[in-house]
């Protein structure tokens, strides 16, 4: 072979590579919208039949901003006070988180049952586990970030899941709320395309992550797998898969509750989302490994999608994000050195087209329609949008790559630290 051929031989191959893999993201992604709708469509609306008692436990490290708006969005959900108890697990604080959160349990004494049970810094694990054992007395306990809120049905809601007595674990529909800027735009549109993915996983059987915000658990399932560890970056993740491993594919489920919504803020700097998804990324990383020898695993404890599919394919996306900038740069120099602009505008029109979908369907009774308009007004967008997330994933995932080799060791380090992004809390 010539050298020309060779060089027009290889590009073919990374030409075709890197085209396969775009399809594959973009059927991927459908599919889980297809299957999500189909699973929106299939739920019944249950009639709720009793209250048990539920303690909602809010995590706070120097939230003085936010936390008393995160207190009055729990006491004015909809569920009877006498089966209500909120613990402010406050850990180390140095702000005027204590004296604010006392203010409220002051405010509020005798009418809803509010304490705080205040400790030197250990991490948020730590202080999460001392205020379920000390504290908590619910049948179900509520985790609730401290700069969160919570939709006045939330606790209603998630409490009807538990109905099904397979059920042991709860994660919310976490909303991000507008904040008028571009980055938070971008982190909106994620969170309404996540939505459709986790409703997709627990629809098959392979959800794995109960997160932090609203994520709700029988008392009894914590007792039995004792609680949160500290040694991971999420402590969420980690203790999902402590759960999985205690049950199978019909006991011990953990679920996504589409219509148990929370709100969140978007993080506001790219460098604030730079640390808050490297976070997530090694975070997982590092529960992976704990949890390696599930993989491709015959158990008959766990789901065959997730241990054969989910977690294999969320461990090669980590190497493919890293040549995702590969392919739009690629696209670019295609059209531009062709004329040829139809690959490019293919794939935005597919994302214009996914995101209309997530926006209109999945029979979601809890969107606006003034929000769905909005969104579908900054629709044209999206592609670009999700390539600002993008972006942010292809630095993290470099980052968490290079620390691979550094996995086994940090998990020996049992503290972890409060990480929270900056917020504008209003």
């Amino acid at each position: 072979w010539t050298k020309s051929k060779m060089l027009e031989t290889l590009n073919s191959i990374i030409t075709s590579g890197l085209f396969l893999v775009s399809i594959y993201s973009i059927i991927r992604l459908t599919l889980y919208i297809v299957i999500s709708n189909h699973s929106a469509y299939q739920q019944t609306e249950r009639r709720y039949i009793r209250y048990p008692k539920l303690t909602v436990v809010i995590p706070a490290h120097n939230e003085e901003l936010g936390i008393e708006r995160t207190l009055r969005s729990v006491l004015a959900a909809e569920y009877p006070r006498d089966r209500l108890q909120v613990v402010v697990a406050n850990d180390g604080s140095t702000d005027r988180t204590s004296e604010i959160v006392q203010q409220f349990i002051n405010k509020y004494h005798g009418s809803a049952k509010i304490e705080m049970r205040s400790a030197p810094n250990r991490g948020k694990a730590e202080a999460l586990n001392q205020a379920i054992k000390e504290c908590a007395t619910g049948e179900l306990i509520m985790v609730l970030d401290a700069d969160s809120t919570i939709d006045n049905k939330c606790l209603k809601n998630s409490a009807r899941h538990f109905l099904d007595e397979s059920i042991v674990a709860t994660a919310s529909n976490v909303r991000v709320v507008g904040n008028g800027t571009i980055i938070g735009l971008a982190q909106k549109y994620e969170y309404l395309i996540s939505h459709h993915m986790k409703r997709t996983h627990t629809f098959l059987g392979m959800e794995y992550i109960i997160g932090g915000v609203g994520s709700t658990f029988r008392r009894e399932i914590l007792d039995k797998v004792n609680y949160y560890d500290s040694d991971t970056m999420t402590e969420d993740i980690d203790l999902t898969l402590k759960i999985i491993t205690m049950g199978g594919e019909t006991s011990n489920r953990v679920v996504f509750a589409s219509d148990s919504i929370a709100y969140t803020e978007p993080v506001q700097t790219y460098k604030s989302l730079v640390k808050q998804r490297f976070r997530w990324r090694y975070g997982r990383m590092q529960t992976f490994w704990k949890n390696r020898k599930m993989f491709f695993s015959t158990d008959r404890r766990y789901s065959k999608l997730l241990t054969w599919y989910l977690m294999p394919t969320t461990l090669l996306y980590e190497a493919l994000i890293i040549i995702e900038p590969l392919i739009v740069l690629w696209m670019a120099w295609y059209s531009v050195t062709t004329g040829n602009y139809l690959p490019i505008i293919s794939i935005m029109t597919t994302y214009i087209i996914l995101a209309l979908v997530s926006i209109w369907t999945g029979n979601d009774k809890t969107i606006a329609n003034n929000e769905r308009w909005k969104l579908t007004l900054y629709s044209p967008a999206v592609f670009l949008l999700v390539y600002i997330m993008v972006t942010i994933e292809y630095i993290t995932a470099f980052q968490s790559i290079i620390r691979w080799k550094n996995i086994p060791n940090s998990l020996s380090n049992r503290h972890t630290t409060w990480t929270s992004p900056e917020r504008a809390v209003r």
